[in-house]
């Protein structure tokens, strides 16, 4: 049941959100599927680091603290876009419902493995599983907010806009 729910995240099935405002185990669901997305970037990110002479070791850190963080600043900004800048006559589900769509929208985070891949072909592949992401998310916001697709992504942009800049600001 949760990886048929995780291929219909990676496949930005608005439906989805819908059922899982009835799921009671639904926020539990999507820690999982946070976690399992952490998890390949760490073992991307670890492969890479390892073929490019490093140690496996600074790839598992970046992938199971950075990827978190970095995560959280995109989850805060939809969540909060999300239940605040949509108009108060829409309805607006619960934030419990808001927080697992968002979790779920993390489901094509898996394809961070790719990562791995040697070159630039691995940093191309990481940087369409991130878009691809912030697709989902903006999904997420629409199946469970009741909104168009638009203001779902006007929700996820800044945030993932934000998780972008921030590690270029504290690397310089």
């Amino acid at each position: 049941m949760l990886f048929q729910r995780m291929l219909r995240a990676a496949r930005l099935d608005a439906s989805l959100y819908k059922e899982l405002r009835r799921e009671p185990l639904a926020l539990t669901q999507g820690l999982v599927i946070l976690f399992l997305a952490c998890l390949a970037v760490a073992v991307g990110a670890g492969i890479r680091e390892v073929g490019e002479g490093h140690s496996f070791g600074r790839g598992i850190a970046g992938g199971l603290v950075v990827m978190p963080g970095l995560w959280l600043i995109q989850a805060a900004s939809a969540f909060f876009l999300g239940r605040v800048a949509i108009d108060p006559g829409q309805d607006k589900g619960s934030g419990k419902d808001l927080l697992a769509a968002i979790l779920f929208s993390t489901a094509p985070g898996v394809f961070f493995l790719a990562f791995a891949l040697p070159g630039d072909l691995g940093f191309w592949a990481a940087t369409i599983v991130r878009f691809w992401m912030v697709f989902a998310t903006a999904m997420a916001v629409r199946g469970t907010m009741d909104v168009p697709y638009y203001r779902g992504l006007i929700a996820a942009a800044p945030g993932f806009l934000l998780s972008q800049v921030l590690p270029g600001l504290s690397a310089a």
